[in-house]
């Protein structure tokens, strides 16, 4: 003689309620995970972008500081200039101009 076991079956409400509350914790998972992912992205891209004015800022400076050295250079450089630097005036004058073509 066999025997059966009789399995009871859920009714279909309870299936239901499962089913939904499955759901809405899936659905509250993705929820705080995107939530979390976009808080994430939202502050390296304003670390980024504080950082990049950071950057342009020191650029601009570095630009300036250069442009001043320059000035310094053609000033030092040019004809009064040399004229009255003590070293050049101790040197003497050329005996003899030889022009390369």
């Amino acid at each position: 003689m066999e025997h059966k076991i009789i399995q009871t079956r859920t009714p279909l409400s309870v299936e239901i309620k499962k089913t939904i509350i499955y759901l809405l914790i899936t659905l509250t998972a993705l929820i705080i995970g995107l939530s979390a992912y976009f808080l994430l992205q939202t502050g390296n891209t304003t670390q980024r972008g504080y950082m990049l004015k950071q950057l342009q800022l020191q650029h601009e400076n570095l630009q300036q500081q250069n442009e001043k050295l320059d000035e310094q250079l053609t000033e030092m450089m040019s004809s009064p200039a040399l004229e009255k630097n003590p070293f050049i005036k101790k040197m003497q004058e050329p005996t003899s101009k030889v022009y390369v073509k």
